[in-house]
Formats: C-alpha cells, structure tokens, sequence
C-alpha cells in the first residue's frame, strides 16, 4: 500500500512517516501544496494524507483539484484548525496577511481588522493598494497568517506563563479548595519592597511563591532570600514557594532561603515550611515540602516565656544551647517545636 502524506511540519511528518513504515507501508512525504498535488496526479497511491496549513497551495485547494481528476483515492484530511479557532476565539491569536511592502520591501503582519483596500506599512507609513502582488504566495489568494496577541507575546517574554503553570499544579494537588491572587507588591514608605509572583491558599495553607523559568536567586542570594522572607513574614504565609521549569533548584539558592528563615523574627511562632517545585509544564513535576528546624532564640512567644514564671513553661531549664531549647518553648507557640 502506498501513501501520500502532504505536511509541512517536519517533526509531525517523521513521527508519522516511522509509524506507518513500522507498519510495512509505502510513504511519500511533501512538504509543498503544488508539489504535492503533482506527485497526487502522476502516482496512483491507496490513501492521501492532507494537512490543510500547507505552503504553495492551501490543503484545501489542494484537495479540491485532485477531486476534479480522482474521485476515488481516500483522502483524509489533518488539520489543527480546531486548535487555531480555539485560540483565536480565547484571543491569544490574531489572523491577520504578510503584506510586503513596495517602498522598504518590509514583510508585516496586517490583522484581519486592519485590511482594506489601501494598507498602510507600519515601517516606513507608506500606503500601497493591497493588490496580488502584495502578498506572499499563493499567488492566486492571499494566505492567511496568524500572530500573537501582543498581551500573549509579552507574557511569554516576560515568563508570565510559569506563574500559570504553578497555579494549575496547585490547583491540582488540592483537596480541599483552591484560590489565588495574581503578581503583586509589598510597598514600604511608598517604595516597591518585594514582589510575589504567585499568592494561593491550597488546602488552607497560605503559600507565598517565587514562579522562575530559571533555578537560582541570581548573584545577590541574601538579599533576594530576604525580600522572600519579609513576603511570607508580612503575609503570615505557611510556606515559602520557589518553582521552576526547570529540572531542580540550585542547591545555594535554596541554602540561602533557609538561612534567612532560620535569621528571621516571626512574632506568631509559626515558621514557614519550603515548598520547592521543578519541572513545571511537563508531567514530571516534582514537589516537595520541607520544614525548618532552627534555634528557638527567633520564636518571639518562646523569648517571652523564657521570662515568665517556670509556671507557664516546660520546665525550670534555661539553657540557651539549642540541644536544651525544647525545654523553654513556650506552650502557646504554634510552632510547638522548633528545628535547626
């Protein structure tokens, strides 16, 4: 059996071409309308498989002439216009032609709302009657063409789609309820502070997230460490949440965060656990959640039992060694024990 697969997306034609040669058929793959349709007319193959995005000449047209010579070769036709309309109709994607034009020979994408008989250049502003020679090829129609939003393109230019990513794996791995809050600023005295990249109550649990498509803090990891710490502290977060796409977290990014957990003061009593997430966007995504031991010398409710009468604590020892610091935790602290 012999097959004709007109596609023009090299990885889709090779995945599809192994998966039929696996299964002893003959294959053909053109990339190009015109071409295609000349390979359709001169070989009599069983089944022709037809991508209607194709260069030269749309899959439609494609289809229609060999209808005019071949009534009886099987056609079946591949498309993503589903996946297009899709997103044109969320309004990630504009349609739009690829007019060149004749004063710079700039090559620029008009939207679908912006074409008229006269089309401006955005370049150089000069105004061209839109006429055949206008447009790139197929010569006998122009071909549509599709952009990005310029809110969509900013997003993913500026990595906005990994703070996504992480709101749609929380929002999986709750139970119990799921809502959050999109990027913000802590002001102090007018003055941007810190930035959080993601705020979401999972399960209950307030999380404080730092949402990267890197896996490091950059060169000044204290002080990028701290500004996370004043977020949570300010927030009374639960955890503290770094997530990448990438594979893991750098190990000193991580160390440094701990450090300035265990360097802050948190008048509650309760110190934020470290919620690290990798990987986002593939179906490996790894999440861990990681509680800090520390000195209790930073717990303000365990400062003050210390100075209380032996009465409100666990016992009469005052060592201020850490390996005796369970015994002067305060009964009220929410943390109940502390971790180094």
């Amino acid at each position: 059996m012999r097959i004709l697969l007109l596609e023009d997306e090299p990885k889709v034609s090779a995945l599809v071409k192994r998966g039929l040669i696996a299964e002893r058929y003959a294959v053909d793959i053109i990339a190009d309308g015109r071409e295609g349709l000349e390979y359709a007319e001169a070989y009599p193959y069983d089944l022709i498989l037809l991508d209607l995005m194709l260069h030269g000449m749309s899959g439609v047209e494609v289809l229609q002439r060999i209808r005019r010579t071949n009534q009886f070769v099987p056609v079946l036709v591949l498309t993503a216009r589903d996946t297009i309309d899709g997103l044109l109709n969320a309004g990630f994607l504009h349609r739009g032609l690829l007019i060149v034009c004749p004063a710079c020979t700039h090559a620029a994408f008009i939207p679908i709302e912006d074409v008229a008989t006269t089309i401006r250049c955005p370049r150089c502003l000069h105004e061209s009657n839109l006429t055949r020679d206008r447009w790139r090829l197929p010569v006998e129609e122009p071909q549509w063409y599709y952009d990005l939003h310029p809110i969509a393109r900013a997003l993913l230019r500026e990595n906005g789609h990994v703070p996504l990513l992480l709101s749609q794996h929380l929002r999986c791995k709750s139970d119990r309820g799921y809502t959050d809050a999109p990027e913000f600023e802590l002001m102090v005295s007018g003055d941007p502070a810190v930035e959080t990249d993601l705020l979401a109550l999972v399960d209950r649990q307030l999380v404080a997230s730092e949402a990267k498509s890197t896996n490091t803090f950059g060169n000044d990891k204290r002080e990028a460490a701290r500004k996370r710490v004043l977020a949570a502290r300010v927030l009374v977060a639960d955890e503290i949440g770094l997530a990448t796409t990438q594979d893991s977290w750098e190990a000193a990014t991580i160390g440094a965060l701990k450090s300035a957990i265990r360097a802050e003061t948190w008048p509650s009593g309760s110190i934020p656990r470290v919620r690290t997430i990798s990987k986002l966007g593939t179906p490996q995504v790894t999440d861990t959640i990681e509680n800090i031991w520390r000195n209790v010398t930073n717990c303000a409710p365990c400062r003050q039992a210390r100075t209380e009468p032996t009465s409100l604590i666990e016992s009469r020892t005052r060592s201020p060694d850490y390996r005796t610091a369970r015994s002067t935790v305060a009964p009220h602290c929410r943390a109940r024990q502390h971790r180094e």
